[in-house]
């Protein structure tokens, strides 16, 4: 299996059976006070290279309104039960939505719903293909159902996200370790890191709420607290071999 992160949270999973999405996030611009990195993908070659979608919830750095209006109707979109589009997105054909623990086969992989801990309809996902087991938390925070899905499932990799704002929901390098210490994931995929406040005039917003420096703190104690565990926190285009 190889993934390549696109960007932010968006993930391309590539396998023997098909090509996997998850969470697509693609902007074109920085907006409404943030500055974000540009994605190694624009919306339509994304669109061209999936056979499906898996979308952990429905904020819109994890479902983006221009890659579904060029995503085609056939393509499969699995999302956590009770799941509500954004306005702006028309529900998707292919749409599947799947209730916590509940698995379906798509693009060659068995793809099954996790639990998160999140605002609103939400999930993770574990993705399993080419002999790999892939777990793609989405945003949340550290649970005690990371224990229930390391009981499951024998991770390879684990993609978490990462809180690089003070005010995203998501885990602080403090709850990634207790997270780890529940999964035993070979490898740790930082995630989550693509949006940074903008400065505005004298600097004092984006110094005050971006973490500078929140990933090498991650890295560091997750390095540390975890030897023989591999850390990742690669830039968008950045390719994993699992």
């Amino acid at each position: 299996m190889r993934i390549t992160l696109l960007g932010h949270s968006t993930l391309l999973l590539e396998t023997s059976g098909g090509n996997l999405l998850t969470d697509p996030f693609f902007p074109q611009r920085s907006v409404a006070g943030t500055l974000v990195d540009t994605p190694a993908m624009t919306p339509e070659e994304a669109a061209e290279a999936v056979d499906a979608v898996l979308v952990t919830h429905a904020h819109p750095d994890h479902c983006d309104p221009g890659f579904f209006r060029v995503l085609p109707a056939c393509v499969p979109v699995l999302v956590p039960a009770g799941f509500r589009w954004p306005h702006g997105i028309l529900r998707p054909a292919g749409t599947h939505e799947l209730p916590p623990r509940a698995s379906r086969r798509v693009a060659g992989a068995c793809v099954h719903a996790v639990p998160a801990r999140h605002m609103g309809a939400c999930c993770g996902f574990v993705i399993e293909a080419d002999d790999r087991i892939v777990y793609v938390a989405g945003d949340t925070y550290h649970g005690r159902f990371m224990e229930g899905i390391a009981n499951r499932f024998r991770l390879d990799l684990a993609a978490l996200p990462l809180r690089t704002v003070r005010v995203a929901p998501v885990m602080d390098p403090a709850q990634l370790d207790r997270a780890v210490t529940d999964l035993h994931p070979g490898v740790v995929l930082l995630l989550h890191r693509g949006i940074r406040m903008a400065s505005g005039p004298g600097g004092w917003l984006g110094a005050a709420l971006n973490l500078a420096g929140s990933t090498a703190a991650a890295v560091e104690v997750l390095t540390t607290g975890h030897p023989g565990m591999r850390v990742l926190a690669p830039e968008a285009g950045g390719l994993i071999e699992v």
